[in-house]
């Protein structure tokens, strides 16, 4: 199975020039997942890009990555589906 995950991340990333990684929270993502699935379907990405696991060596599921073709496309994918956090003052 680890093998498969990286032939698919080492796939993703000859094919896409641009990734995006997104950290999971604590909680999960949820439904969430499903619906920056979905997202990317709407938006003409089921061949333009894909999303695989992204975590660190020896850390499963901190973090995912989505793999485009396009920066724009990426860019409108942060902009939806990713929160800037703030760092908090005093």
């Amino acid at each position: 199975m680890v093998a498969r995950t990286r032939q698919i991340i080492t796939e993703a990333s000859r094919r896409f020039p641009v990734r995006v990684r997104i950290a999971v929270p604590p909680d999960g993502f949820g439904q969430r997942l499903n619906r920056m699935r979905a997202w990317l379907d709407e938006n003409g990405c089921t061949d333009d890009g894909m999303m695989t696991p992204s975590g660190l060596h020896g850390v499963v599921n901190d973090a995912v990555a989505a793999y485009f073709l396009d920066a724009a496309l990426a860019s409108a994918f942060v902009a939806r589906w990713c929160r800037r956090q703030l760092p908090r003052c005093c």
